[in-house]
């Protein structure tokens, strides 16, 4: 295997091909936010063997990470990210999920991981319950089909907050590629482990308009170059190199890295698929390494 230079959410390509992200980019204009509130929000449980709690729906009551004795709960949330539209030569700068506790039942006084995972699948606010995420489609497994960062979740909190106090996550790596395309967004799954009594203030908490104080999702982008993806297509052997938008960037490369040679535009015309342009590079036998940066 080639030498890999890595960097925050730069995946790089296999075999013989190495992507390297843009870095020391030049800053072309501010970041913008963006504050979202919780699209869909709800609490599923368990006590025992009781099918009556695992059937039901609880759209609109507290949401929680309760895990004492024989009670788990976990909550569901969705974000609708399509009002997200990075400006060109911007990109996610961080992604902070936020909650405010109640420790009307309890709270997290051992410090335990309160867990943010990926949900799998689509699920229905007014139908998901401990074993189905809708009235004709039951989870794969109780509890959630969810997954993370291989065997970890995609983000942890150990604190102890007080009675309204807020509880926050950092999601930048999972909501970057929900925008990238690269994962579908079906939302977050909670849980944490025993013993854990701590809730949070749900969406509806304020009623028709909403609370202040509900789940949200808040956004910032900064001076940066898109994402650069790389894949090996086994029908032809060349490598795929795409990134999203059209004239948001220009690919780069070079044979050696670190090394004192600049860094040379390819010339190798780039095309169009879906929303993302593409560069098909065949394969040389030797490695290359490749980048972004601004137009």
């Amino acid at each position: 295997m080639p030498p890999v230079e890595t960097h925050p959410r730069t995946p790089a390509c296999l075999g013989w091909l190495t992507v390297a992200a843009c870095l020391g980019v030049v800053p072309r204009a501010l970041g913008d936010t963006w504050t979202l509130p919780a699209d869909a929000d709800a609490r599923i449980l368990k006590i025992g063997t009781d099918a009556t709690y695992q059937n039901s729906n609880q759209q609109s009551d507290i949401l929680s990470v309760y895990n004492i004795g024989d009670n788990q709960q976990r909550t569901f949330l969705y974000f609708d990210l399509s009002s997200v539209v990075l400006p060109k030569g911007q990109r996610l700068r961080s992604a902070t999920l936020r909650l405010v506790a109640s420790t009307a039942f309890g709270g997290n006084t051992q410090g335990q991981p309160m867990e943010v995972w990926r949900v799998n699948r689509p699920w229905m606010e007014s139908r998901v319950t401990w074993l189905q995420a809708d009235n004709n489609s039951p989870w794969s497994s109780p509890g959630g089909d969810f997954s993370g960062l291989g065997e970890r979740p995609y983000a942890v909190n150990t604190s102890q907050p007080g009675n309204y106090g807020p509880v926050v996550w950092d999601l930048t790596e999972l909501v970057d590629l929900w925008l990238d395309g690269v994962l579908p967004n079906h939302g977050l799954l909670l849980k944490s482990s025993p013993p854990n009594g701590l809730t949070f203030i749900q969406r509806e908490f304020g009623g028709s308009g909403g609370s202040p104080d509900g789940p949200q999702l808040l956004l910032e982008s900064g001076p940066g170059v898109p994402r650069l993806l790389g894949s090996l297509d086994a029908a032809t052997g060349e490598t795929v190199l795409s990134w999203q938008g059209v004239g948001t960037a220009v690919l780069q490369h070079r044979a050696t890295f670190p090394s004192d040679a600049d860094w040379a535009d390819v010339s190798t015309p780039h095309g169009l698929e879906g929303f993302r342009s593409v560069v098909r590079v065949p394969s040389e036998g030797e490695t290359r390494f490749f980048r972004l940066r601004l137009p």
